[in-house]
């Protein structure tokens, strides 16, 4: 196994994890408490992410007449997920970091809809050729695992 293919496969993962389990000590439990009694910003921001996000990216590769693969490469991207850098982003910058990992592990988990949408749409609209299948589920459940458990252990 190559040394890049070690470290995607384990060090990033391992370092993601000890950002959030970070994350976790400045942390209650009453944060998240908190967005559930006041839903209104993670509502407003799962609909960018899951709604503007993508049709923005549909937009954009339209505007600039990009080929199938580069168009169907930016409709992935802007329905894909947020991840733990931008966790680890937003506490830097002393933001509401309950909100956005709670915005990480739901659109995490609404991606495993959203995204093969997202995906087959942009498929069939630039009629682009279709490769293997890749397994949402999976890389849903590896995110999860890679935020909610290392958060949980940081936060108790």
């Amino acid at each position: 196994m190559e040394d890049s293919s070690v470290f995607a496969l384990v060090g990033l993962p391992v370092a993601l994890a000890l950002i959030m389990a970070g994350l976790g000590l400045s942390l209650t439990p009453d944060d998240f408490k908190r967005l559930l009694v006041e839903p209104r910003g993670i509502l407003i921001g799962l609909a960018n992410l899951l709604v503007v996000s993508p049709l923005l990216a549909f937009g954009v590769a339209e505007l600039y007449g990009l080929g199938a693969a580069f168009a169907v490469g930016l409709v992935l991207l802007g329905a894909s997920p947020g991840g733990t850098m931008a966790n680890f982003l937003t506490h830097l910058a002393r933001g509401d970091t309950a909100l956005s990992i709670s915005m990480t592990a739901l659109s995490s988990v609404a991606a495993i809809v959203t995204v093969p949408t997202a995906l087959t749409l942009a498929v069939e609209h630039f009629d682009a050729p279709v490769g293997d299948d890749v397994s949402m589920l999976g890389t849903v459940l590896r995110v999860l695992a890679i935020t909610i458990v290392p958060l949980a252990v940081g936060m108790w």
